[in-house]
């Protein structure tokens, strides 16, 4: 059983997420309906042990939904960064499964009625469950955050995250079938500059009066590449 609901719900959240990106944007996506699944992974998780096949479909099509508006809506309005959205999905399709958990589940199955048998007090017990789990993890992490910081640091500079962090972390191109020819330094210097005259470092009228400094700063910059590279200067 635990394996059926697991399946069950993956696939109610994947189609769930799928239609709602149909709905909001007029097509699906497949990165869409692989979050979706993963949202369903994540909420069956508690309770793929304790329900049936209706409740896991409805715990799937119910993450499916909710953490889609997280991953998007939601975290839009509060603005934080979280690229892969391990909060609007791993986060919340927990705490959706969680709570769902204490409503569906099966005495027959699991062995604890939910809220459907009765035991509206599960329910609580899930609730409770979960914030114990918030001020963990929020501790936790917290305190990851501060050892990783010091030893290697959680952040990059914006120069490289705009430019790709895997060239610049991992000295390769995620592009089947393509080859980065414009050596990195080449493209920091063009990223740093674009990025200043974004934030207005540098004057747009002196860079225009002035566009012989940028060109000799890449040339420089493709000689490097080229001498560590043992290739022709380009």
């Amino acid at each position: 059983m635990a394996v059926a609901v697991t399946q069950i719900a993956t696939a109610g959240a994947a189609l769930a997420w799928m239609f709602c990106e149909w709905i909001a944007h007029g097509k699906p996506s497949v990165l869409g309906i692989a979050s979706g699944g993963s949202a369903g992974l994540v909420a069956i998780a508690p309770a793929s042990g304790s329900v049936g096949p209706m409740g896991a479909l409805v715990i799937g099509i119910a993450s499916g939904i909710i953490c889609v508006l997280a991953s998007t809506k939601v975290k839009r309005a509060i603005g934080y960064d979280d690229s892969l959205d391990g909060f609007g999905i791993h986060a919340i399709g927990g705490i959706v499964g969680a709570i769902l958990t204490g409503v569906f589940a099966v005495e027959a199955i699991g062995g604890t009625p939910g809220l459907l048998e009765g035991n509206g007090g599960q329910v609580l017990t899930q609730i409770w469950g979960i914030l114990a789990t918030i001020v963990w993890s929020a501790v936790a992490s917290f305190v990851i955050l501060i050892i990783t910081n010091i030893l290697v640091g959680v952040r990059v500079s914006q120069a490289v995250e705009v430019e790709g962090l895997d060239i610049n972390l991992h000295g390769e191109v995620v592009r089947a079938g393509e080859k980065c020819n414009v050596p990195t330094p080449v493209n920091r210097v063009l990223t740093e500059t674009l990025m200043a005259l974004t934030n207005k470092q540098i004057p747009l009228e002196e860079f225009a009066r002035k566009p012989e400094k940028l060109l000799e700063k890449v040339s420089r910059a493709g000689l490097r590449a080229a001498s560590l590279q043992g290739s022709d200067p380009p």
